[in-house]
Parts: C-alpha cells; structure tokens; sequence
C-alpha cells in the first residue's frame, strides 16, 4: 500500500511477520524494517486507526513496555481489510472500515475506567459501543430480488444501489435474476440483526447464499464478530417465530453455528447455556427436500380446514409448522407448491412418496443444465440456454426441472437437458 492510499480513520491491519519479511526481502528495505519485522511480533495481525501524518500512517505503543516510545508504522506495513467471494453469478467483498479500537472509545466515553472488551463479547452481549465498528459491503452483480430483500433492513445501514434508469445505463426488460449493483455502508449491530433474517432457512435461497458470503467476508476481517452472526433461531436458544413454519433445521442450526452458543458458557456461571441443553422441538414426521404425496383431506376432521390438493398429488416440503393446524386441529402441517398453488397440509393427510425411483432423477437442485432439445414439451426456452435447478418436479411423464432465463422461469422435461460440465 502506498501513503497517498490512506484514508485517515480508517482501519488497517499490520501485516504478518512473513509478509513483511517478504517485502524487506524483495525490496531490499533498510535495518529498521529488518528489526520492526524480528522484534515486534506482538504488533503483527492488530489493528490500528489511521492518523496518517508526514509519511506515517499512525505510531503504536508497546504496552508491555510503556517506556519505549511508539513505534512509526508505514504503509507498506499494513494492509486493508478486504476480501471477495463469488456468489450467485456475482461477487461480495467485505472492507473493515472502523475497527476495536474506536469501540473502545466508545465505551471509555461512558465508563470510569478503561474497558477491554472485545467485539465478540461487545456483540454478544448487545452493548451500543459495535454500533462505531463499521463495514462496506460491495455486491456486484448479485441477483435484482436478493438486492431487493437486503433493502428491507434500514436500521444502522445506508445502501447504494446502481440506478436502473434507461438514460443512464439501464435496460426496461430487467427482471428479477438480473445482475444487479448494491453497496451497504453499515454497522456491526446491523450485520447481527440483518443475519438473524437472512441466514433463516426460510429466507429465498440465494438471498441465504449471499448472506453467507457476507458472513464469511466479516469471518475474514473480525471473526469474533461474524461469530454473533446467526439465524434468528439461534439467539432465541431454539425458538422460531417464524410466521409461515418453522424449517425443521433446528438441530443443524445449532451444530452449524455452535460457536455462538459456546461464547456464552464463558460469560457467566449463571449462563442457562453452561449448565442446560437447548430445547429441541418434537421429531418431524418429514424433513424438508423430502417429497411427499397427499393421501386425505384434514383425515375427516370437524375442525381444520381444507386444502386445495388432489389426492395423489405429490410435492416438496418447503415448510413446517408445529402450531395448531388452522381451526383447532393440533398437530404439524407441511407446505409446499404444486404448480404456482401453495397449501399447508397436515401430517396426518401425507405420506413419504418413498416409490419414487430417484435414480431416474438426472440432475439435483443447483446443478447447472442446458437446453439440448424441445422434443419432450413446449417451453419458451431456446436450444443452448443455461438455468440453474431451482426445482424438481416428477409428473406422470417424467422429472421436470424448473429454472430461469433472462428472468423467465420454466419447466423443462429432463429428455430434453443435458448438465453443464
């Protein structure tokens, strides 16, 4: 990094000693790097506040040595705190803008002594002070309907999304899967509130993807931080308020983001987590993915209401609820879609579609195909287009997989796709 590149305030972090060894090396550097790189070791991975001033990018103090005076750190000894991560035909690149140490001035500007809290705790714990560590987030080329979600959150947060105006740049025939343009300026209290949404199994699939990859970004520049970022399940030790059903993940949640539920048996000996199991919600009958067939209606209840599906019908558990089946019936009920109808059946009126010969089945949801031929069925696609398996359908005629293209969604008999290798 060169001097005229820094942006006073922002957060960089000093190189590792390797790095900075390597660059003395190649650049023939002078005693006093040779004995930064050899001597200083505790400096290297931390953070530091730009203060740039004739040349120098901001001095660090030697707290085991309070005598010693601060020691002159230059820009080619630290670096941003950036990264990029493909996802969804675009990319996510996560910059560290305001680091621990503005937080910690934030907490001494309340306390009466000095307070060493670090993020992961501060997070945890929910105190005002992370909402002064902030990120950038560049999304390029992500779907327009993920942008869209993301838009929702407005609290601690400023997006920038590139217009769609037609004298500037834009196209009248963009949809939903077009690529699309949106940088987030937001805090850390922020990122914690908008994971708890958007890394919900419920939430669109590419929107989880993308949320992911926000949250690796944050892993690779303040791990302890993208430690708190977690489905909303999680932070209410395995409760889902999810108004259309839960997503029967629980138990996978609570492996996959275990970090988060461990910090807390360090916190207090009174911690709930240090001595007890998280609940987990009664076995399911199905789990989602699986494809199950209609074999009743409400199973001759009084109570609950109907569903608009035929017996016999058959489709994939997108949903599930455990709360009262409609009108009175307790039990839990599956959702999921055949054609563009959604309904809510109960338990009791499915079963696994288990005959269901699965090695018929050519391609899996994200496999990447293409269109070879139109001989099966009619569909709108041309021969040589590309979708990604949104959907698996099996109908009397075979499996019929479902994707988009230019923001057109279809079906297509799986005679006439053949995979991208």
């Amino acid at each position: 990094m060169k001097y005229e590149d820094v942006v006073e305030g922002k957060t960089y972090r000093i190189k590792s000693k390797e790095d900075i060894a390597e660059f003395v090396r190649s650049d023939d550097y002078d005693s006093v790097a040779c004995l930064f790189s050899h001597h200083m070791e505790y400096l290297h991975g931390t953070d530091i506040v730009a203060k740039p001033r004739g040349g120098i990018v901001a001095h660090c103090a030697d707290t085991t040595t309070p005598s010693e005076s601060p020691w002159a750190i230059e820009a080619w000894m630290v670096e941003e705190l950036t990264n990029k991560i493909e996802v969804c035909g675009g990319t996510v690149e996560v910059t560290l803008l305001t680091g621990e140490t503005v937080m910690r001035e934030a907490f001494a500007a309340t306390s009466r002594c000095e307070i060493k809290t670090g993020i992961g705790k501060a997070a945890a714990c929910g105190h005002s002070p992370i909402r002064t560590v902030m990120f950038k987030v560049e999304m390029l080329g992500i779907p327009l309907f993920v942008s869209t979600h993301l838009l929702r959150h407005t609290i601690g947060i400023e997006h920038f999304v590139r217009t769609q105006r037609t004298d500037r740049g834009g196209t009248v025939d963009e949809g939903r899967m077009s690529p699309h343009d949106h940088t987030m300026f937001l805090n850390a209290e922020s990122l914690i509130s908008m994971a708890k949404k958007r890394l919900c199994l419920q939430s669109s699939k590419e929107t989880v993807k993308v949320m992911k990859s926000i949250r690796a970004g944050v892993e690779a520049v303040m791990p302890d931080l993208a430690t708190n970022m977690v489905p909303e399940c999680l932070s209410r030790n395995g409760l889902c308020p999810e108004i259309y059903g839960s997503c029967g993940c629980v138990d996978t949640m609570m492996d996959t983001y275990s970090a988060y539920l461990d910090q807390f048996k360090t916190f207090s000996k009174y911690s709930r987590v240090a001595t007890e199991t998280v609940p987990v919600p009664s076995a399911n009958k199905f789990k989602l993915g699986d494809i199950i067939r209609v074999v009743g209606n409400d199973s001759g209840s009084p109570y609950g209401i109907k569903h608009f599906f035929d017996l016999g019908d058959e489709f994939e558990v997108i949903g599930i609820n455990d709360s009262e089946y409609f009108a009175g019936k307790s039990g839990k009920h599956y959702s999921g879609y055949i054609g563009s109808l959604k309904q809510s059946v109960h338990e009791d009126d499915l079963e696994l579609a288990s005959d269901i010969d699965r090695e018929a089945q050519a391609f899996l949801i994200e496999d990447v195909v293409r269109v070879k031929s139109k001989l099966a069925g009619w569909f709108k696609f041309s021969v040589g287009d590309e979708f990604e398996v949104e959907d698996v359908r099996l109908y009397d005629e075979g499996f019929i997989y479902f994707g988009t293209v230019d923001g057109l969604r279809q079906g297509v008999y799986q005679q006439d796709l053949e995979e991208v290798q």
